[in-house]
């Protein structure tokens, strides 16, 4: 320790809350579902906050924009830049269903089916929201013009020599990330 830091007790003290708020777990290849219980937990958080307004006697319109407006944010936090598998959109799908099953005070032994209740909350539903994120992202990626490493990554194409040529022939693999379009096309048919 040198002698002008401050103790490192004195410094969790002063900076413990801010880094509460401000942590997120470290993205690297596999840890996205780590991410994605971490949102939820924090979602989940951000619903008990709420949830003497959700269980209050407003209407439901009033409900599904405080909904909207201050849990769902909190879930989507940051999956503009995540490579979503299906079973991590499901995870998030599984969550926010119980969310709307709590604001309508219904629990799984009624045995109310989702849709039934999704009709009544008109909630925007969170895969729907992340592929308009996902959109939203592209394209502000795509107008970006001050030379960052995101729009050349974007538009890149590997050059072609007599000695190295490009491999063309279609991926046979099993796909793991979902791109926009085949998560607008899953959410449809979940």
């Amino acid at each position: 320790m040198s002698m002008f830091s401050p103790p490192q007790s004195l410094l969790e003290a002063r900076y413990s809350k801010l880094l509460t708020h401000i942590s997120i777990v470290q993205l690297g290849r596999s840890n996205f579902e780590k991410e994605v219980n971490r949102r939820i937990q924090l979602g989940w958080a951000a619903f008990g906050k709420l949830r003497n307004i959700f269980s209050s006697d407003i209407p439901q319109c009033l409900k599904t924009k405080v909904y909207n407006q201050c849990v769902l944010p909190v879930l989507t936090y940051g999956t503009e830049t995540w490579p979503l598998t299906i079973g991590l959109i499901s995870k998030l799908k599984v969550a926010q269903r119980a969310m709307e099953r709590a604001i309508v005070g219904v629990s799984l032994g009624y045995r109310i089916g989702n849709k039934k209740i999704r009709r009544q909350t008109k909630v925007t539903d969170i895969a729907h929201r992340i592929s308009k994120l996902k959109w939203q992202w592209a394209g502000h990626i795509a107008r970006r013009a001050d030379g960052r490493w995101g729009r050349k990554v974007l538009e890149w194409r590997p050059r072609r020599t007599s000695t190295n040529k490009v491999d063309r022939r279609p991926y046979k693999g099993r796909r793991k990330t979902l791109d926009a379009g085949r998560l607008q096309q899953v959410s449809v048919e979940i």
